[in-house]
């Protein structure tokens, strides 16, 4: 006969953010890195402008996270325009942008079964990378900073 327990605590979502001041500037690439605890599936990825991000022209500012200690992987968000600069070149302060997390990372993995990306079981580390474009950004005070919010389900 099947033994049920029920007044166990489930699962628990946690998060770690990077904060990055002077996140862009001309033709640059700015790396970060964040710590996935044990144990646990990565259910969103949020970008958040802190302050105006503002370019002089028309390029992009290209996104991706990956588990690649050299910044270029894309195990969890594949490249993506954080600023498309052919329709805006700028991103207002408190705007909030939703990354799609690659299949097979994030909680859609419960759906293939055996899938090694779906949890975690040691620490590890995330690396990712914003590259901005060939032209100018409005730097000073309340200018130019980011934060990516990683959110995890932890078991």
């Amino acid at each position: 006969m099947a033994r049920v327990r029920h007044q166990v605590p489930g699962s628990i979502t946690v998060s770690r953010q990077v904060r990055i001041a002077d996140a862009f500037s001309n033709g640059a690439t700015t790396k970060f890195a964040l710590e996935q605890p044990a144990n646990s599936i990565i259910e969103s990825v949020l970008i958040r402008a802190v302050g105006d991000i503002t370019v002089g022209s028309a390029v992009d500012i290209d996104f991706n996270l990956g588990t690649n200690s050299d910044h270029t992987g894309n195990e969890v968000v594949t490249s993506i325009a954080y600023l498309d600069g052919s329709a805006n070149t700028t991103v207002n302060a408190g705007v909030v942008k939703t990354c799609s997390i690659v299949d097979g990372v994030n909680s859609d993995a419960i759906n293939s079964y055996g899938n090694p990306a779906a949890v975690t079981t040691d620490d590890r580390t995330l690396f990712g990378r914003f590259v901005t474009g060939a032209a100018d950004v409005t730097t000073g005070a309340g200018k130019n900073e980011v934060e990516v919010h990683v959110t995890f389900r932890q078991f």
